[in-house]
């Protein structure tokens, strides 16, 4: 997984440095921080799945370089996290990355386990090694920084706290965490919402590890109340919040992948569900439970079977964990939850995971073909994950090998390879083949039980896949050369905070997570944007693709989607609370919400807004209320489904469509891109300038030396990095000239012909047939192709129409279009009532330039206009996949009711890219090999172009 460095994770570590006054620092003793004299804590805001884990570990780094900060301590709450730190700090490629960016500095990753502490027979009680080599390490190793990895529950122990041991820290400490304390530790907590103040973990922290500095980094933090009664007010326990990236910015700026809620569609008798609420709880071990609808109440005892409330729910028993209430399958209870029968039956759930399975194919070929690019780019790994009820219905119980939800979907699995084989072609044929061959390796689980089966090495496997190593689930094909088919994982909610798989594309939630649980943090395991097949990670923006994950949920959550919008909104603005208070009863009243901070609370009580204790019912509909300069808001389309609006769409005014008809007969017909006569010697000539641009590297690894000193007993010290010879990547001739040939259409003997000139004035080694080299290869060679052939080509008309996206397959003219296609922003500040010449209801632009073209009021010669849609008219290029330029403009002869010229539109700013300037040259070569003389095409860059434009088509015809 190559990283990147994204200006948002650098402006979060330098918000931190800034914090920070240099001239304050203070020289400490060799093993301990210098003293930095902060008074506070810093708190680091960033939503789930836009890279913590690099922030702070890239913090850790810019600490040390700064101001030799260089000793941190990581508090984390679960195991998932704990793993998913451990593996990203200790990769390799994480350690390269930060090596290259800091001048040769490296994390020492301490790590202490319970059994660390145990006091083995016959020996002395020894304080563990990690948390001694901390302690030891002095300021005087200039580029090592000593980081230990702690939970919460690990901090919290006494064997942490206890002063028994037989050796000592620093000569006289023998409690370790006296010991972390003397060092003047600079603490991280990883999911701050986990580390509430009022619990043990947060006190031991402040008391007995005595950090001069807590720095939390987290989507969710815990929260505080302030006030009583009416006037109590529920708001963000933050300490000093320095850097917010909030869900709404995220989702917007695309830093995430937008959300798609499905549930299952049931027939009108299916919707009509019967449910019982949990009303009450009546004692330690009662629930009283009521038939929404019905006056039937029934109590329910801890061990009691919940068929007698429903036949449905038989074979679910009402348990106990601690204080809570919860199912035997694990769901825990909370009044006011409604449940629903029907979702807890096996059919159900095989809808669903019919459900999941249609989403995941759709999805898997969609990134396998990436057909809508050009260059035939990097395959995308598709990954699905399951969250389940129990451990039994995918493990097995009672010696059976597997449970009946896991041979259900075997046998869905099975019935979908076999239909989809059918349709495939070519490597995802071979793919799908090879999947039906072996389903088992296409399945895996994690459950927080597997840490205990220590024997079976085929679930200690499934789980280091899932839990420790997530970079194998982003590639198609292990060292081997076989397909890595394992792509649906089964977990329950061990996998929640900390763990996430950026290739997760479809979550299905066979179970109800209770109420208690962020709907962020549910679909957060699949939010971070996907990597290719490379590793490259993927930008949405730049490679124009909508990364979308797709979560699919029971019935009863179908309102699922609007409480995710809510609750990303609340995030926003001046809305972090639950509640309503003065400001926000303020900020209506200013924006004639009502005339009084009582009438605006009354009028949101009467609305449902709020409640009788001025709790937020609806946060959308609150914050529609609000100018965006108060709050913002989640754009349109970034969550869609469930009872969601569909995204919006625009109305075609047909008559205006039908008037440039004769435009539409023109330039919708396919046309056969022909390139000219290439001759033997412009082929070798390509290659060869290809080979010269290319710069060949032999694959190589770096191994860490390590010194042993025996002056200090014998301890064992990083000593630096070597480079050696590796062969990863590497390939045989054969197979490096194939892989050229395939992924550039050349000859293999032209190829092979080439490489023998090449060879003949520069070293060519064994070791450069390579996957890196023929990455650079293609790279060189697109390049050198645009430069040589970019005029090579001419345009030829066929005697069938292209399909578009303004006609269905009967060549009709659809009704309305999504408004996507047209544009991303609706021109509000256009008014027009009663345009009878715009080609729409509504004026869609996607750039600023557009937008300009779109104020320009036509004049009374211009009788249709408009912003032409996507695939509208779809100009073959000569790199692969279509263009179509922004406008049309129809300007009617003089005299006559006939259109005299069609004004074909490219808006372009100044400042643009190659894509774009490739764009504008193709669609100009295209619009003058037509040669019909009543279409003319332009590039605009500038609106006083485009006036003057039109002018003189007018004045021309006068």
């Amino acid at each position: 997984m190559k990283l990147d460095k994204l200006q948002y994770q650098l402006d979060a570590v330098q918000a931190v440095i800034e914090t920070i006054d240099e001239n304050k620092i203070q020289a400490s003793h060799p093993q301990a921080n210098p003293l930095l004299h902060i008074e506070q804590g810093i708190d680091v805001k960033m939503e789930t799945g836009t890279g913590k884990t690099y922030v702070y570990t890239r913090l850790i780094h810019q600490l040390k370089q700064n101001f030799n900060c260089f000793k941190f301590i990581l508090l984390v709450p679960s195991l998932a996290i704990k793993e998913g730190v451990k593996n990203s700090i200790q990769s390799t490629g994480w350690i390269q990355h930060f090596r290259q960016e800091f001048n040769n500095q490296n994390i020492h990753l301490g790590l202490v386990s319970a059994g660390d502490f145990a006091n083995k027979k016959g020996k002395r009680k020894q304080i563990p090694e990690a948390i001694r080599e901390f302690c030891d390490s002095s300021q005087a190793e200039k580029n090592n920084i000593s980081v230990l990895l702690l939970n919460d529950a690990m901090l919290a122990s006494k064997s942490m706290t206890t002063d028994d041991y037989d050796s000592t820290l620093f000569g006289h400490l023998s409690s370790p965490i006296q010991g972390l304390a003397h060092t003047r530790p600079i603490v991280i907590i990883d999911e701050p919402h986990r580390f509430k103040k009022e619990n043990t973990a947060w006190k031991n922290i402040v008391e007995n590890l005595q950090p001069q500095l807590i720095i939390r980094f987290g989507a969710t933090f815990p929260e505080r109340s302030i006030g009583t009664g009416k006037h109590k007010i529920i708001e963000k326990d933050y300490e000093n919040l320095v850097y917010e990236l909030n869900g709404i910015r995220a989702f917007n700026e695309n830093l995430v992948k937008g959300v798609h809620i499905q549930y299952p569609h049931l027939n009108p008798k299916q919707t009509d569900l019967i449910k019982f609420k949990i009303t009450k709880v009546i004692d330690k071990s009662t629930l009283l439970f009521s038939q929404i609808g019905s006056k039937k109440t029934v109590e329910i005892k801890v061990g009691d079977d919940l068929g007698i409330l429903d036949i449905g729910f038989k074979g679910l028993e009402l348990d106990k964990d601690g204080s809570k209430f919860k199912l035997s399958n694990e769901l825990y209870l909370e009044t006011g939850m409604e449940l629903i029968p029907q979702t807890f039956a096996q059919s159900y759930q095989e809808i669903l995971l019919k459900q999941a399975l249609d989403a995941h194919f759709e999805k898997e070929k969609t990134n396998f073909y990436r057909e809508h690019l050009a260059n035939h780019p990097p395959k995308i790994k598709t990954n699905t994950l399951f969250f389940i009820d129990s451990v039994g219905s995918f493990r097995g119980q009672d010696k059976q090998e597997k449970g009946w939800l896991r041979l259900k979907f075997e046998e869905l699995l099975r019935q979908r390879l076999a239909s989809e084989i059918n349709k495939a072609t070519g490597e995802y044929q071979e793919f799908l083949q090879a999947s039906l061959q072996d389903i088992d390796a296409c399945i895996a689980g994690y459950f927080a039980e597997d840490q205990q089966k220590k024997g079976d090495e085929a679930i200690i496997a499934e789980v280091d896949d899932i839990l420790r190593n997530k970079e194998s689930m982003l590639k198609f094909k292990h060292a081997n050369g076989r397909w890595n088919l394992r792509r649906f994982l089964f977990s329950k909610w061990a996998l929640r905070e900390g763990w996430d798989n950026p290739n997760v594309f479809v979550i299905c939630k066979l179970r109800s997570s209770g109420s208690e649980i962020s709907k962020l943090q549910e679909v957060g395991r699949g939010l971070r944007l996907p990597f290719d097949e490379n590793g490259t990670r993927l930008n949405a923006e730049q490679h124009h693709e909508d990364f979308r994950l797709t979560y699919i949920i029971d019935y009863s959550e179908r309102e699922f989607a609007k409480k995710l919008i809510g609750e990303i909104n609340a995030d926003g603005g001046g809305l972090k609370t639950n509640s309503i208070n003065d400001k926000i009863l303020a900020t209506l009243v200013e924006n004639s919400y009502a005339n009084t901070l009582a009438k605006a609370k009354g009028k949101l009580l009467l609305e449902d807004i709020i409640d009788e204790q001025d709790q937020i019912l609806d946060i959308e509909k609150l914050c529609s209320l609000f100018p965006t300069t108060f709050v913002q808001k989640l754009q349109d389309g970034k969550v869609t489904g469930g009872e969601e609006k569909p995204r919006p769409k625009l109305k075609l005014n047909k008559d205006n469509f039908e008037k440039i008809r004769d435009l539409w007969n023109v330039v919708s017909k396919r046309y056969l891109l022909e390139f000219a006569k290439t001759q033997p010697e412009e082929i070798e000539s390509l290659i060869d300038d290809t080979l010269a641009q290319v710069e060949w590297m032999a694959p190589s690894i770096e191994i860490k030396n390590l010194m042993l000193n025996v002056e200090r007993q014998a301890m064992i010290h990083q000593g630096g990095y070597q480079s050696i010879q590796s062969h990863i990547g590497q390939l045989n001739y054969g197979q490096f000239l194939k892989q050229l040939h395939q992924r550039t259409s050349l000859s293999l003997n032209g190829l092979h012909q080439a490489l023998i000139r090449y060879s003949q004035h520069n070293e060519v080694k064994p070791e450069y047939f390579n996957q890196h080299n023929i990455e650079q290869f293609l790279k060189a060679f697109q390049h050198t192709f645009i430069e040589k052939f970019a005029q090579k080509y001419e345009y030829s008309s066929l005697n069938y129409t292209a399909s578009t996206s303004i006609f269905n397959d009967q060549g009709e003219l659809v009704t309305e279009l999504a408004q996507g296609l047209v544009g991303e922003y609706i021109a509000d500040d256009i008014q027009r009532p009663h345009d009878q010449k715009y080609l729409y209801d509504r004026y869609a632009y996607d750039s600023e330039i557009e937008h300009e073209i779109l104020k320009v009021q036509p004049t009374d010669e211009v009788i249709v206009y408009g912003k032409l849609p996507r695939k509208s008219i779809r100009i073959p290029t000569y790199i692969g996949g279509t263009t179509s330029p922004d406008f049309i403009y129809a300007i009617q002869a003089k005299d006559s009711q006939n259109i005299h010229l069609n004004l074909v539109i490219e808006a372009k700013s100044d400042n643009q890219r190659d894509s774009d300037k490739l764009a504008v040259n193709i669609q100009e070569r295209f619009f003058k090999q037509i040669k019909h003389q009543n279409i003319q095409w332009h590039e605009i860059t500038d609106i006083a172009k485009f006036e003057h434009l039109l002018k003189n088509s007018l004045i021309k015809e006068a």
